[in-house]
Parts: structure tokens; sequence; C-alpha cells
């Protein structure tokens, strides 16, 4: 199974939630050249029943062709339209979630279009992607704090919660799984020990150790070690694999060694990785943000080396090896707008504002996609989202 990262071509810091005061009124500013309402134009779509999904094939370039979206686009989607203060937006997209669920109470990963009638797609079944989940269950819970209804939203965010801890914590190890389907049939399914840690989204447990769970504290312990054993281990440069798995005779995680799940880079700090910038970024503990040190000076030095020019001089690779390499010759609005997000709230401003400029040109260029475009939108909308009383583990 694939995720929805399949989808990209070849002082402290709180956590967030729009204000009452601003509910309704989406920032227009951008860093990638695509503000709120052009994402919305481009990637929502309402079916007319109700219900609305975050289209991941407008460029054609998804397989199968009739693939329309994912839980991980759902979940970005909710989040997005959450602190943008669209309700209506968010209500069908969480009709979406709730009319695609399979019998563990979490949403399927990927929905198709054949033969005019919208469906699961029966090659991946009823299998769940754990980070869409966790995107969805977070932002039920922003949606309690914005509007009314609010035991409603959090009653709801509540059973995402459960049905995550009680299908996608690894019962061995404790650490977050890549779906339900990977811990079925236990230490015989072959993806029982593989872990992705960009779904190690600290914020997210830590608002729902506070709110819905403490359990959640011990499964943030537990991923928090494995990305400890990552950045002191396996890569000199601070860098994470796309996937990790449990050897059980080291009695510790390293990176995958060639394809397990993606494409043969899934060793490499590739197009699931390059999130963790922007998703530890955001984490409220100290200890979370502070696994970045060894990467914001990696890619700080990067900036300077140019690994990619062109004549906007964008300045990072796509992808890169362990040992921080370059592992292509190109470069990815994603990864672009996660390493945007860790310059920004680090206060390099001039390299974000570097990689803004490479942002927008690179879009202009028709570079950017439903996974750049909406993670750029996404971080934007959260880095200028309204604080709120951090919730630390």
């Amino acid at each position: 199974m694939s995720d929805g990262s399949a989808y990209a071509p070849h002082s402290e810091l709180p956590l967030l939630t729009p204000s009452g005061e601003r509910a309704g009124q989406a920032p227009t500013s951008d860093i990638c050249g695509m503000d709120y309402t052009d994402w919305r134009s481009t990637y929502f779509v309402e079916v007319g029943d109700g219900t609305a999904y975050v289209y991941v094939n407008v460029a054609g370039d998804v397989e199968p062709a009739e693939a329309l979206t994912a839980s991980e686009a759902i979940g970005y989607g909710a989040l997005i339209s959450v602190l943008a203060g669209r309700r209506n937006d968010f209500d069908a997209l969480l009709a979406w979630y709730d009319a695609h669920q399979n019998d563990n109470g979490l949403m399927c990963w990927q929905q198709v279009r054949r033969e005019g009638v919208i469906q699961t797609n029966p090659h991946f079944g009823d299998n769940s992607a754990t980070d869409g989940d966790m995107d969805m269950a977070l932002a039920l819970l922003l949606a309690a704090d914005a509007w009314g209804h609010a035991a409603r939203y959090k009653a709801r965010g509540a059973r995402v919660s459960t049905a995550l801890l009680a299908n996608c914590v690894c019962p061995d190890t404790g650490v977050l799984g890549l779906g339900d389907w990977a811990l079925r049939g236990g230490r015989d399914n072959p993806y029982y020990f593989i872990a992705r840690p960009s779904d190690f989204l600290f914020d997210h447990m830590a608002r729902f150790a506070a709110d819905l769970d403490p359990a959640w504290r011990h499964v943030a312990d537990a991923c928090h070690r494995v990305l400890v054993e990552q950045v002191t281990q396996h890569s000199p440069c601070g860098l994470v694999a796309d996937f990790v798995r449990y050897n059980e005779a080291r009695r510790g995680y390293e990176p995958v060694v060639g394809g397990v799940l993606e494409r043969p880079s899934d060793g490499d700090f590739s197009y699931n990785a390059c999130r963790l910038p922007w998703r530890l970024t955001l984490s409220p503990q100290a200890r979370v943000r502070g696994l970045l040190d060894g990467m914001f000076a990696f890619f700080d030095a990067r900036m300077r080396a140019c690994d990619v020019k062109d004549g906007r001089g964008i300045v990072l690779a796509a992808t890169y090896s362990m040992s921080g390499e370059p592992t292509c010759g190109y470069t990815h609005m994603a990864m672009l707008a996660s390493i945007w997000c860790m310059f920004h709230t680090r206060g390099a401003r001039a390299e974000a504002d570097r990689l803004r400029a490479a942002m927008a040109w690179l879009r202009e260029v028709g570079g950017g996609g439903y996974y750049g475009d909406t993670l750029a939108v996404l971080a934007r909308l959260q880095i200028s989202a309204e604080p709120y009383e951090m919730c630390v583990l």
C-alpha cells in the first residue's frame, strides 16, 4: 500500500488554533504563489450530496487515473478549512470522511470514480493511513474550539483518537504504525515493525493527551525515542528516512534498505520524511523541535551549496541520502515548503525569503501540484494562526 505522499511527482512555539474573531477570514498571504482562495478553487470539490473532497489528480499524474482523493488529502483539507474559518467546507469534508470509514472507524485510504460511481479503491480495500486520521482528529478538536456544537466535534474527534490507539500503535514497540492494515496478523505481517516517521505528529499527540486520552503520552515518548535514534545514530546530518524498521536484535529502529512500500528510495530523506521539518516545528515541546537542530544546520549549508540551480536560484534537491548527498537533480514544492517552515519559525528570514521566491517560481512553471501546493498553504495557515495555551507532554 502507498499513501498520499505517492502523489508527489518524480523560544517556545505554541499549538495553533483559529480564534473566534478570525473565523471566516482566511489569510490571503502565501508562500508559494498560491493563497487559500486559489487552493480552494483548484483542489476543493463539492459532490452535491453534502460531501466534498480534496482532488489529488488535477495534474493527471496519480495512479490509478480514476483516483479522486485519499485520507491524507481529506485530513489536510480539514485542517485548512478550520484554520481558514470555512465551517461549511469542513463539515462537507467530515461528511466525506464519515462516508468512507472502515469497520475500525478509520478512513479507507483512497477513493476513485469508476463508471461514474465514487467508491473506495478495491485494490487497497478498507486500509487506513495513520496521518490522515490523525489530521482529521486534530481538525475536529480545532473545530470544537472555533465553532458551536463543540461537544459534537470533540466527541467525533475522541472516536477517531480511540480508533487510532486501538488499531495503529504497534503493541510490541508502542510506536505508530503505517495504518490498521500494517498491524493485522501481528508479527506475521511484514509491515508490523515498519514505521513512517512523518506520521509522528507530536503537536497532535500533545492535544490528544491533554483533551482525550493520556495514553497518547506514551505513544509520543516511544516515537520521540525513535527519532532521537535516527538523528544521532543513522545520519551525520540529522536526516531521517522515509521509512524505518524495528530491528529486534538491536532493539531499535533503523532506516529501511531499498523499497519496502513506495519507491526504491524508501530509505532516503524523500517525499515522506520531507514533511518532518514542518511537522516537528509545530510541536509545543522543545525536546521535539530540538530534533531539527542537525537538519537545520544541514539545510542551511545546502542553501549555500545550491544543489539545484535555475534562473531563480532554486537551492534544494527533492531527495537526499542519509549521508546528505542529493539523490536527484530537481526540487519539489513539498520539500521547499517544509524547509521554509523550519527556517521561518527559527528566525532565519533571509533563507526563508529565498525559499519563498523559489516556491513562487516553481509554481509559475507548473511545479506545484496537489501535494506541494497543499503543504505550502497549510503550513502558511498554521504559522499565521492565533496561538492558544500550550499542551506540553
